[in-house]
């Protein structure tokens, strides 16, 4: 079906299924051929498609033009989604006589073309099946009937209203995009206050709680510091600037791995003294002692 598959909704409901893996299984063929064609020949083979385009030299006389001459597939096989313009015509025998017919076009239906390659195959004389294309002059289509070529990409340009929608879309995206990655980068100013309010009711007691807050006031900043860029990927646009979001992130995620350094250096889990390090120096000494009691009377 070309270099570019045609839409789907182009293709008729009742074979859409199998057209689409009759196209397939043709191109895994001709790649297999093509395959053996030049290792045999000693080439490179290549996994690019090409569309064969025809042109046709100006006629001297375009008035008394009707159409172009006619011609056979020497293809295998060609499935043709009709428009709805017409002009295609086939040489039919009736009465011992070649006359030419009209291939109306009907909505949702396909033209299918044997090719003098497949006739061959199938050892089987004589040529393809003779068409051409004439031009009604009687029932000209509109310019706007005439449908785009497979693989077209549409209107070279844009007109000026959608070049302005365009750059007020990319524009308004910009803006959603900065919005979002300095929100982000706030993001872990929160996490520090709910994490300095825990480690407040944990204590200073070295404990199960204690521990396991300490531990993840430490494991939740590493964690982000590592992953800075994914964190802010989304939000990738050359019309915004990620630095000084990314930059307060990382300084408050570096604030909040500060804040459980201190928790651990409350609970005595920090080796701050000599002693920590040498088994065979005294530990320091407690300069002050206190604690609670009740008096008795």
């Amino acid at each position: 079906m070309g270099p570019v598959r045609p839409e789907v909704d182009r293709i008729p409901v009742v074979c859409w299924e199998e057209t689409l893996a009759w196209d397939e299984h043709a191109k895994k063929i001709a790649r297999e051929v093509m395959g053996m064609m030049c290792e045999g020949l000693g080439l490179d083979t290549l996994e690019d498609m090409l569309m064969v385009c025809h042109y046709y030299e100006p006629c001297p006389e375009p008035d008394r033009t009707f159409g172009i001459v006619d011609q056979t597939d020497a293809a295998v096989l060609t499935v043709l989604i009709q428009d709805m313009i017409g002009g295609l015509k086939v040489k039919k025998e009736e009465d011992g006589k070649e006359v030419w017919v009209d291939v109306k076009p009907i909505p949702g239906a396909l033209v299918i073309n044997v090719g003098e390659l497949l006739q061959t195959t199938a050892m089987e004389k004589g040529k393809g099946l003779a068409r051409r294309w004439a031009v009604e002059f009687a029932e000209g289509p509109e310019a706007a009937d005439v449908p785009d070529p497979l693989g077209f990409a549409g209107r070279s340009s844009l007109d000026l209203d959608d070049a302005n929608q365009s750059r007020q879309k990319k524009e308004a995206e910009a803006t959603w995009k900065s919005q979002k990655a300095w929100e982000v980068a706030q993001s872990p100013f929160k996490n520090l206050m709910m994490m300095g309010f825990m480690m407040w009711m944990a204590g200073n007691t070295v404990h199960l709680f204690s521990i396991g807050i300490t531990f993840s006031a430490l494991w939740q900043p590493i964690s982000a510091l590592q992953s800075v860029g994914k964190v802010f990927e989304p939000y990738k646009d050359p019309r915004v600037d990620t630095l000084a979001p990314k930059l307060l992130f990382i300084a408050l995620n570096l604030a909040a791995m500060g804040l459980g350094v201190w928790k651990l250096n409350t609970l005595g889990l920090l080796p701050t003294h000599a002693s920590d390090w040498v088994s065979s120096l005294a530990p320091a000494q407690e300069v002050e002692f206190a604690s609670g009691g009740f008096p008795i009377y």
